[in-house]
C-alpha cells in the first residue's frame, strides 16, 4: 500500500530490489549499498524561507564515489518535538523529533 511504502526505511545493502541499480553487491560496489536510509526533521513557520544544503565526503579510497540520494520527501503539518526534548535525548528517541535521525 501507498502508506507502507511512506514508512519503509528504503533499501539497504544487498536488497534484490537494488540488483542492476550499481548499488548491487555485484560490479564495482562490493556489496557497500551504503547505510540505512537517514531522516531530517525541522519545524518551519508559513512563509519563512527554507533553505537546505547536503554534504556528502568521500574519504576512504580513491576509487569508489561516493553518492547521497535524497529521496521520499514530504511536507509534514505536525510540527516535530525540539531535539533538547527529554523525549528526544534518550537512548531511543522519538522518532518525531527535529534534527537528523540515524535509522532505528
Amino acid at each position: 500500500s501507498l502508506a507502507t511504502a511512506m514508512e519503509s526505511a528504503g533499501y539497504v545493502l544487498d536488497d534484490p530490489e537494488l540488483a542492476g541499480t550499481g548499488f548491487d553487491p555485484g560490479g564495482f560496489s562490493l556489496g557497500n549499498a551504503g547505510s540505512d536510509w537517514f531522516s531530517a526533521k525541522q519545524n518551519v513557520a508559513p512563509g519563512e524561507t527554507l533553505e537546505m544544503a547536503f554534504m556528502i565526503a568521500d574519504m576512504s579510497d580513491s576509487i569508489l564515489a561516493t553518492l547521497a540520494i535524497v529521496d521520499n520527501f514530504r511536507w509534514a503539518c505536525e510540527p516535530c518535538i525540539p531535539a533538547d526534548d527529554p523525549a528526544c535525548t534518550g537512548e531511543v528517541p522519538d522518532p518525531n523529533c527535529c534534527g537528523v535521525m540515524p535509522p532505528q
